[in-house]
């Protein structure tokens, strides 16, 4: 994997960076991420493909390697975007 590049789609550009922002727990912050790519597969709605696999993947690694990712890939996995695919599969 190539850290200097966004983990999500695997293209270089603007990317952002959680720990060189304000947020206190950047741990906190990669493993919501994981967490949320991991419900949206099992919901079989991943919104677009990753560059990992999230079976190989610990929010540590993502730590220890200042992963990166655009600011629309990352918005794809919003929680609010996964509860709407909850939403979807509960009504069918």
């Amino acid at each position: 994997m190539d850290w200097t590049k966004c983990i999500i789609c695997g293209d270089g550009g603007e990317l952002k960076c959680p720990i060189k922002s304000l947020h206190g727990n950047v741990h906190e912050v990669y493993q919501t991420f994981l967490n949320l790519v991991s419900e949206f597969i099992t919901l079989g709605e991943l919104p677009t493909s990753v560059e990992f696999n999230i079976h190989e993947l610990e929010a540590q690694d993502l730590v220890e390697n200042a992963a990166k990712w655009h600011k629309t890939c990352h918005l794809k996995f919003a929680r609010s975007k996964l509860d709407r695919a909850k939403k979807r599969q509960a009504g069918h």
